[in-house]
């Protein structure tokens, strides 16, 4: 889902996906703590709320909250976004078969 800030990424999306079978979620913004184009402090709420949703993710037997990252990229980082879905792509298989009961465990937050 394309917002056109990190602070728009509202925590139902991201269940929403892993509900939809999503294996990974990426919630990338511009670089904290100034680089953030729109409400200048849009990339500081996006990381407390990501944090705070982390630590109910942490909470879900059956859950690897390492499945939710939250990166800082901006446009000219085109080597690094490439670099971070690479290792993404590389942890598919090991997320796999989590990825397929997310639907039932993520029912409890």
């Amino acid at each position: 889902i394309r917002v056109m800030c990190s602070a728009r990424v509202d925590t139902n999306f991201i269940i929403e996906a892993f509900k939809e079978g999503a294996n990974q979620v990426l919630v990338g913004g511009c670089h904290l703590p100034s680089d953030c184009h729109y409400v200048q402090t849009g990339n500081v709420l996006a990381k407390k709320r990501i944090d705070k949703f982390r630590k109910k993710l942490e909470g879900l037997e059956g859950f690897n909250p390492d499945r939710l990252r939250l990166e800082w990229v901006s446009a000219t980082e085109g080597q690094k976004y490439a670099n971070i879905i690479t290792e993404m792509d590389e942890k598919i298989p090991e997320f796999k078969e989590e990825a397929k009961k997310t639907p039932e465990i993520i029912e409890e937050i």
